[in-house]
């Protein structure tokens, strides 16, 4: 019941109008949650739904997972899979100590192909989890998801039960849910995930410790939904076939009740597919037809003929539900048009932070803010319910009413599943959090050739000022150019989607010796975008631009990461303008098969930051480490429309290897050992294939080590150019 708008005017005659509504409801056998919201009420309800299988696992091979309550049935049930499946490194947190039993189960998980590091925390603790985490990211360096699995239930009835008990059964639920949340909220996850039970939507006599805990566990892991950017899952569970669900008597006891049980398969199943799809919360229940009913799932009117086929047979199969809040009043009626509009607004709101109410229909999305990075973050976001989409969708389709024309041409077999095949659907609310979404400042790009005032908005200050300007081509496309410094040119590329204030450090040291040139790539910063952006193309490119400026002596070439492939390609096909070569964090292979592989890698370069973190030596790195991770997000500012003819390009797969033996020019290979973003064994193979290359592999360095590490890096350049021999 929302009393807000009567403020601190809360009167006899105000109480009984607010609560009037409450004495005209009618009987509700089922007891759903109801719940009046300025004078319109919304109910709970439970629709079917049905999870295809992800394209793609979500988890990663040699993955590190993170397992609350990982010595118990579920738990290890998921640590054997995940050892099998994807050879994971498996963090498990208990509370009782590492005794025999534990260790020959453990053994038989890594005989399966994984890694088991177990700790003994209290969930409940921060100290002990703290603790805990820091010898986890000690051992394997960073964290890739995390299950809360731990779930105690001490079954009493409130009269019987005392207080000793109570905390025993909700610690590990309330107290826990919590802390694992605080000293996880700045690591990168591809996803957390609360385990949870039925019982917290239904009910059960003599649980009430248990739903209490459940129901607070559910409500907090949807309100740190909204505050994450990897998503944030809940799991509503059935009994399964372990533990006590394991016992023949009570697998009899529960299908006298119309409730199978769930086998480890189906559970795993169930998790994967959960885990790979856009539902927040999701229950997972094998059950007659008649106890969905009585769960209500079948009793609205909205839920059509469907569920014939959702929840046919559940004796062998189990069945997937979604939990969902629907509006009672104001419904959309029988307007297809409006359903897709009210589903496309929920997906970009949630991406970009704001209120779906004030999403128009027919304005172009750039009003609202999306950019080449949120363009790229809602691509991969549609992609997860529609599948692969072609690179050009939101430049093809910049309103939402051309998005659900799209869809509706395109797609509309993927819709019927997305909508359950229901014509009412109308606006859900959050039934925990009345505060609005405020709409955030997601333009956060810095162009380093824009006025002082956009550095301003950003509040952000570079170690030096970084002043350009535009070099029209031959092709009439303009590039954006920074000049430093004086002396032998020396020309630097940075990699893809950022610009050349990634390259700060490199552009204040060297250009006390050397003429910097460095310029940003089509499409990014300022430049405009070129008709041909492959390796040939863009080489072209650059080399024309170096005519431009008159630069007629061989150039010092340095590239980093994608920027490195370009370098390869000028320095074999023009190898009487090129003294030298320097690559850093580079490749020789690339593919990005969609948007969401490629957003995927772009969330990769965020997580490298804390691997260095955790492995970094020396303590002004650590110290600085935040600042540096700052440039590197100031150094996005990309071209949407350019950004997917890049992608275009990139899913036909680029390769250098073949161009590695024919460059001659003397080659310096510098790579971060512990880079996440590009394997380090691509820098190996460099080197092994270019004749007389020098290797450097910095220890404790990531990908952005020009960064992290830039004093060793512009040393090691520094003096490998000091050897190098420059003829006319």
């Amino acid at each position: 019941m929302d009393l807000l708008k009567f403020g601190s005017r809360l009167t006899a005659a105000t109480v009984c109008e607010v609560v009037e509504p409450i004495f005209r409801e009618p009987y509700n056998k089922n007891g759903e949650t109801i719940t009046y919201r300025q004078e319109e009420r919304y109910e709970r309800v439970i629709q079917p739904i049905r999870l295809g299988s992800a394209n793609k696992t979500i988890y990663r091979e040699n993955g590190v997972y993170l397992i609350v309550g990982g010595a118990g049935g579920i738990g290890l049930e998921l640590s054997r899979y995940l050892a099998k499946n994807v050879h994971a490194r498996l963090i498990l947190i208990g509370r009782s100590e590492l005794d025999n039993d534990k260790k020959d189960t453990f053994k038989q998980i890594e005989a399966l192909g994984g890694v088991v590091l177990y700790l003994q925390a209290d969930v409940t603790d921060t100290e002990s989890m703290v603790k805990a985490i820091k010898a986890a990211k000690a051992r394997f360096g960073e964290i890739n998801g995390v299950f809360h699995s731990a779930i105690v239930s001490m079954d009493k009835t409130i009269r019987n039960m005392d207080e000793e008990t109570l905390r025993a059964s909700l610690g590990p639920k309330v107290v826990g849910s919590t802390v694992l949340y605080s000293v996880l909220q700045n690591e990168y996850l591809d996803f957390m995930a609360f385990f949870s039970s039925t019982s917290a939507i239904v009910g059960m006599p003599g649980q009430s410790n248990y739903v209490s805990g459940l129901n607070y566990k559910d409500a907090f892991a949807k309100y740190i939904g909204k505050k994450q950017s990897y998503p944030i899952k809940i799991i509503n569970w059935g009994f399964w076939d372990i533990g006590a669900g394991a016992s023949d008597e009570y697998g009899r006891r529960m299908a006298s009740q119309g409730i199978f049980a769930i086998s480890s398969d189906e559970g795993m199943e169930a998790i994967e597919r959960i885990l790979g799809n856009r539902e927040d919360q999701v229950i997972v229940l094998k059950a007659d037809k008649g106890v969905l009913e009585k769960l209500g799932v079948s009793s609205k009117e909205e839920i059509d003929n469907a569920l014939d086929v959702v929840f046919r047979d559940n004796r062998r199969d189990f069945s997937i539900k979604r939990e969902d809040r629907r509006a009672k009043s104001g419904v959309a009626g029988d307007n297809a048009e409006e359903l897709i509009s009210d589903y496309l607004k929920s997906i970009i709101a949630e991406i970009l932070k704001l209120d779906k109410l004030k999403i128009d229909h027919q304005t172009s999305l750039e009003e609202y803010g999306v950019d080449s990075l949120v363009g790229l973050e809602l691509h991969a976001n549609f992609e997860k319910s529609f599948g692969e989409l072609p690179p050009a969708l939101l430049l093809e389709n910049t309103t939402v009413d051309a998005l659900t024309n799209y869809f509706q041409k395109n797609h509309q077999n993927q819709l019927d599943m997305i909508l359950d095949k229901t014509k009412d659907k109308v606006d859900t609310v959050d039934l925990f959090d009345n505060n609005p979404h405020q709409k955030q400042d997601i333009n956060q790009t810095f162009h380093i050739a824009e006025p002082n005032t956009k550095q301003e908005k950003n509040n952000f200050d570079f170690p030096i000022d970084l002043n350009s300007f535009l070099v029209e081509t031959d092709s009439k496309a303009k590039i954006e150019v920074l000049l430093e410094g004086s002396g032998p040119p020396l020309l630097l590329i940075p990699g893809f989607a950022v610009t050349t204030s990634l390259m700060v450090y490199q552009i204040r040291d060297w250009s006390s010796n050397y003429r910097v040139i460095a310029i940003n790539l089509p499409g990014h910063g300022r430049s405009e975008g070129i008709e041909d952006l492959t390796l040939v193309g863009i080489s072209a490119m650059i080399m024309n631009l170096i005519d431009k400026l008159g630069i007629d002596q061989p150039i010092h070439v340095v590239g980093g990461s994608f920027g490195g492939m370009i370098a390869q390609h000028i320095a074999k096909e023009y190898p009487e303008r090129v003294a030298s070569l320097s690559l850093l964090s580079s490749f020789s292979i690339s593919k990005f098969e969609s948007v969401a592989q490629l957003f995927s890698f772009a969330e990769a370069a965020r997580k490298d930051f804390e691997i260095v973190r955790t492995n970094a030596k020396s303590k002004d790195i650590k110290d600085n480490l935040d600042y540096y991770l700052n440039v590197f997000l100031n150094s996005q500012a990309t071209n949407q429309w350019v950004m997917v003819k890049y992608l275009d390009y990139m899913k036909l797969g680029i390769s250098t290897l073949e161009l590695l033996p024919e460059i001659k020019a003397p080659t310096l290979v510098v790579v971060g050992a512990v880079d996440t973003v590009v394997d380090p064994e691509q820098s190996r193979v460099i080197h092994s294939k270019i004749l007389h290359s020098q290797y450097v592999e910095i220890p404790d360095g990531g990908h952005f080590m020009n960064l992290t590490h830039h004093q060793t890096v512009n040393e090691l350049v520094s003096d490998f150019l000091k050897n190098v021999r420059v003829g006319k």
